[in-house]
């Protein structure tokens, strides 16, 4: 089987989306607990002393974007060395570019 990379990229891309302005929405109603549990997931007791977070809609926009496009380019690699390693591999359907 092989992977379509545009699509797979997309798909990933628009996941990873999601569930970045899950995450967003999260820290814009819930900042101090957010916090604490970010410090949880990074072994650091304190991280309101280390960094602050601030949602605006231009940080949100940024950060969607930059998440958007690095995910694509690394699903899409990831897709493109995959189809490389299965060469020899049955493909029943065909990739639109």
């Amino acid at each position: 089987m092989k992977l379509c990379p545009t699509r797979f990229g997309l798909a990933a891309a628009t996941a990873v989306s999601v569930a970045f302005s899950i995450c967003s929405v999260f820290v814009y109603f819930f900042r101090d607990p957010s916090l604490k549990m970010m410090g949880w997931m990074v072994h650091m007791s304190d991280l309101q002393s280390v960094m602050s977070i601030q949602i605006t809609p231009v940080n949100f926009i940024g950060g969607l974007v930059q998440y958007f496009i690095c995910t694509y380019l690394i699903f899409w690699f990831f897709a493109f060395v995959y189809n490389s390693f299965c060469s020899d591999c049955n493909s029943t359907t065909k990739c639109k570019k």
